[in-house]
């Protein structure tokens, strides 16, 4: 399974998430902000609504619309260490972020704020779900099923990632800790 959204649990905000499907990010007044096309993008939610719909900060949106605020319109999200993604690509790409946060299994030459952002940024499938890659800043991760789990081809470190960090608590991606983890997440 390429990717799958989670019934909607959401931790209390805020807190990041990724986005499991293309949606729209939308003002208090309706209009389109911006379209996040792209899936797996890094979101930031600042708080939930009494109908359940969560207000956001686009952190892992590109150009302009980085960083702009709104309600995502579907809100096809999944929480960072949220239960139910099933085992698709996009937790497969979240738990070798989750180590190389913590500084583990690094490819050779990369950062690890680097391959956050790489991942943060979102991805794009192949046609027939089989297949998803991430480009960002110079840097790839290509991630194919094999029939049994997600195999990664060797990951092309990102050029730039100035002002990003792996933080995943709903905080922005460029602000320093407040209480850094006292022990690195376990790797996948």
């Amino acid at each position: 399974m390429l990717l799958s959204t989670p019934p909607r649990r959401w931790p209390a905000a805020p807190f990041s998430a990724w986005t499991t499907a293309p949606a729209t990010l939308k003002g208090p007044d309706g209009r389109t902000l911006a379209r996040v096309d792209r899936l797996g993008v890094r979101v930031e939610v600042l708080a939930v609504d009494d109908s359940g719909s969560p207000r956001v900060r686009c952190s892992g949106c590109s150009g302009a619309a980085q960083g702009l605020e709104g309600q995502l319109d579907p809100p096809q999200l999944r929480a960072a260490k949220a239960p139910g993604g099933g085992g698709d690509a996009l937790d497969a790409v979240v738990a070798f972020r989750a180590a190389w946060a913590g500084g583990k299994e690094l490819p050779e030459g990369a950062t690890n704020a680097a391959l956050c952002a790489l991942v943060d940024h979102g991805f794009s499938p192949s046609a027939d779900g089989s297949a998803a890659r991430w480009d960002h800043g110079g840097g790839r991760i290509d991630l194919s099923w094999n029939g049994e789990r997600w195999d990664m081809a060797p990951v092309l470190a990102p050029t730039e990632s100035a002002g990003w960090s792996c933080r995943a608590d709903g905080s922005p991606p460029d602000s320093p800790p407040q209480n850094p983890p006292a022990t690195a997440p376990e790797s996948p």
